[in-house]
């Protein structure tokens, strides 16, 4: 038991340098460290899965140029054996104090690299923050 646990912790602090390295600061070469080369991403209204490092870094480029406003926080944690949901909330000053987006992503480890991913967010909130005209254009009513 207490084995697994140290293991947990491990693999959840690999997790959160995720988000405090890659996602807010764009230290790209940690995706080295902790991702393995053939890491598959299941990202939330992709296509396809992203598959291998060098797709992924050009994915989190892309992302950081749409949203360089993003701050990304983890808020909570869950690991079991080889997997590690993190529950996290995306704010932007650009878009107001109230405004956030929230996700869950989970994510699998093989000696101590991701191999895996699924992401989840709410979209929604983020749009919804940018205000009311921006559905009344799109004909949505909220």
């Amino acid at each position: 038991q207490r084995k697994e646990n140290i293991v947990s912790d491990k693999h959840k602090a690999t997790i959160v340098r995720i988000f405090e390295k890659i996602l807010n600061q764009g230290d790209l070469a940690v995706i080295e460290e902790i991702y393995a080369e053939d890491f598959v991403a299941h990202i939330a209204n992709a296509p396809e899965a992203t598959q291998g490092i060098e797709p992924f870094k050009q994915f989190v480029v892309l992302f950081q140029a749409l949203h360089p406003e993003f701050s990304f926080t983890v808020e909570d944690q869950i690991a079991e054996g080889d997997k590690v949901a993190t529950r996290w909330t995306a704010r932007s000053p650009d878009l107001g104090s109230e405004a956030a987006m929230t996700g869950i992503s989970i994510h699998r480890l093989v000696d101590g690299k991701v191999v895996e991913s699924w992401d989840n967010w709410d979209s929604v909130s983020a749009l919804q923050a940018s205000g009311p005209e921006l559905f009344d254009r799109i004909g949505v009513s909220l």
